[in-house]
């Protein structure tokens, strides 16, 4: 016992003391920041547990003081007005008594088209505060136009044509006017969130997928609610098939007058593996008919009875009947989209039937299908060179050549968006004819239109954009490698991504002994490992076994075609603030030009990766020449909560809706 002190000291000694230069991050005035810790001097090694701002010299630039442990505390003086004369203003407020540093007073500084906001409240941190002297920064200007002040009390004062460069001292005086607003609310959103008309609200499994494969990135057995729309019954009004859950059955809805709906249950037994719907004429007889597709991970196996589609008949009134004979055998893969088209011009509606897992092997390709209708509602699968070639999301049919016969677009996650060309003598892969280099990421989803009229059809394409940990680029892409590596019969995906400049895996070294046990040997300890790479943890004769996906662009993009290649456009930043899993096009201001209504989120995700969370309806207005601007939320009316699994636009008693399902919530319905 009277050891133990020394024994905890000489842990205390064999820590490493690792010191690191402070960063410091300059705005870029579009939400994004530069690292600037060189170029600004900021590049001395130490212990800093305390930083605070304040303008020392009163030159009215911000210079910076931290302390740090076992050193002396750092002075950095900032230079901008020495080296680079800038505009500035500063604010110091005073009451008289009581909160005499008037905190809570918010100052508004009105320079141009700029507005400038900031509000005294010092504190910052436990027992740490900065100065209560606001420093606006005014760049070239040599004045603001204006000054507003309101204090504590609400009460309001209004500066105008303040001079640049100086510190305005000023103290609180009664008899101000009380703040109010100018009254320049917005009247009238592009969208109006609307009250259900539909009664239903989707029950999320519980299934959690990691417990079969933990080195996934995100979950694939949570696909609901699934949503497909058509006029079923030819009376001009649109009718809706939402799935089945857990707790509740597969149902058609079938519209009446007045925007009422009959309410039919479809007899599914597995309903809750339903993974994407769609209606098309399977039979010929001019109604639609309802092809059920199914998915699933953690629960099943390949060749399960659980992963065969289904094809449901109409019988010309709404009411839908189970072919059993229909359909080969499809229980091969977990599937992800349905996408009907006459791919033969035999004028018979065929079906390619993406999938993006297989159960129990992951990222593995899985096989996908295309489905050639032989007449009268039965299918046989026909052979192309796209029913292997990756993790498949999402699909697209488009003439793109105009020689009249639909060509196929795919995309998936690590997969490039590939373009399949239907020729008579079958599909070709012409991707390289279509992009100039390959742009793979994790794609979601797939649109197709004429954003700026000029006949030719332009992608939007939905990706895990630029919000999360994960980044990549052509030269540092995300890479996935993945292979049997200590053969027991299960795959062990390796993900990784560069970080200054290296590439390293995800998985943390309690993650790797965990999958593979004999790596405990190999890494015996947290720091043997920290710099590990994926050739620091397996030999080169391991890695020759593995199978390596790359992706090279997280962003949601927008590909215009410009003389038969497919060019990315720059979007605004809001469409990369979360991921993109629903993409909507048309008019929706009703000027005539294309707009997108991007939804998304993911919180189905590996634990390490967070929850993708921050889209609330991404609404970007076209101006019918490709270029779009973003739409605040006020001003596009929109606030939708959740992961969104569907999205359709719908009309509903004369009026245009877009209705969204997000996965455990009730539908969600917006006018407009």
């Amino acid at each position: 016992m009277n050891r133990e002190p020394f024994l905890l000291m000489d842990l205390v000694k064999a820590m490493p003391s690792t010191t690191l230069s402070n960063y410091i991050f300059q705005n870029n005035h579009n939400l994004t920041f530069t690292d600037k810790k060189q170029d600004w001097g900021i590049n001395k090694g130490g212990i800093s547990s305390g930083s605070v701002y304040a303008d020392l010299d009163n030159d009215g630039d911000l210079d910076l003081v931290t302390n740090n442990i076992n050193s002396e505390a750092s002075i950095l003086q900032n230079m901008t007005m020495e080296t680079g004369k800038k505009s500035y203003l500063a604010v110091n407020l005073k009451q008289p008594e009581g909160n005499t540093n008037a905190i809570g007073s918010k100052v508004f500084v009105y320079s141009g088209k700029q507005v400038q906001y900031q509000e005294v409240n010092p504190n910052r941190g436990y027992l740490s505060c900065v100065s209560t002297v606001l420093n606006f920064g005014l760049g070239d200007q040599q004045q603001a136009d204006s000054v507003r002040i309101i204090w504590p009390d609400q009460t309001s004062q209004l500066l105008s044509n303040v001079k640049a460069n100086q510190r305005l001292n000023i103290t609180y005086k009664t008899g101000n006017p009380i703040f109010k607003t100018n009254g320049k609310a917005i009247t009238k959103s592009v969208f109006c969130l609307a009250k259900p008309t539909i009664d239903y609200t989707h029950t999320e499994n519980s299934i959690n997928d990691f417990k079969r494969q933990p080195l996934m990135l995100f979950m694939s057995s949570k696909t609901g609610p699934v949503i497909a729309k058509a006029d079923v019954n030819k009376d001009g009004l649109e009718d809706l098939f939402i799935a089945g859950d857990q707790n509740t059955p597969s149902k058609i809805f079938i519209q009446k007058a007045g925007g009422n709906y009959a309410v039919q249950e479809i007899s599914d037994v597995n309903k809750e593996n339903t993974s994407a719907a769609a209606f098309f004429d399977a039979n010929g007889d001019g109604f639609p008919d309802l092809y059920i597709a199914k998915g699933g991970y953690s629960l099943l196996e390949p060749g399960a009875n659980e992963l065969q589609d289904k094809l449901y008949l109409n019988d010309g009134k709404g009411n839908f009947s189970f072919s059993s004979t229909s359909l080969p055998i499809l229980t091969a893969s977990s599937k992800s989209c349905v996408r009907p088209c006459d791919y033969n011009n035999d004028g018979k509606i065929d079906l390619f039937v993406g999938s993006n897992v297989t159960p129990g092997s992951y990222p593995s390709a899985p096989k996908s299908y295309l489905l050639t209708n032989t007449g009268g509602g039965h299918f046989e699968i026909t052979d192309a060179p796209f029913t292997g070639i990756g993790m498949i999301k999402d699909a697209q049919w488009a003439d793109l050549n105009g020689d009249g016969r639909k060509d196929l677009i795919v995309c998936g996650e690590f997969m490039s968006i590939m373009v399949f060309t239907n020729t008579k003598a079958g599909f070709v892969d012409e991707t390289v004819k279509y992009f100039d280099h390959p742009v793979s990421g994790f794609w979601n989803t797939l649109a197709i239109t004429d954003v700026d009229s000029d006949g030719k059809p332009d992608i939007i394409a939905g990706n895990l954009g630029e919000n999360t940990q994960i980044h990549a680029s052509q030269t540092e892409p995300a890479e996935m490698y993945f292979a049997d590596f200590d053969g027991n019969g299960s795959i062990d995906p390796f993900f990784n991504f560069y970080i200054q400049g290296v590439s390293y895996p995800f998985v943390s070294r309690d993650e790797l002994n965990d999958q593979i046990y004999p790596m405990r040997k190999r890494f015996a300890s947290y720091k043997a490992y920290c710099d590990a790479t994926m050739k620091d943890i397996f030999t080169p004769e391991e890695l020759t076994k593995a199978t390596k996906l790359t992706a090279n662009e997280v962003e949601t993009c927008l590909f215009m075609n410009r003389g038969g290649k497919f060019v990315k456009a720059e979007l605004p930043l809001q469409a990369q603030y979360s991921s993109v899993s629903e993409i909507l096009t048309g008019d929706f201001n009703h000027d005539g030009k294309t707009d997108f209504l991007l939804l998304g989120n993911h919180s189905d995700n590996r634990l390490k990766l967070g929850s993708f969370d921050a889209n609330y309806g991404c609404l970007l207005t076209g101006d019918g020449k490709g270029n779009f601007t973003y739409q605040s939320q006020p001003v596009a009316g929109l606030s939708v909560n959740g992961d969104v699994k569907s999205a359709t636009e719908i009309k509903i008693n004369g009026a245009n809706y877009v209705m969204i399902g997000a996965s455990g919530q009730a539908l969600q319905f917006y006018k407009y």
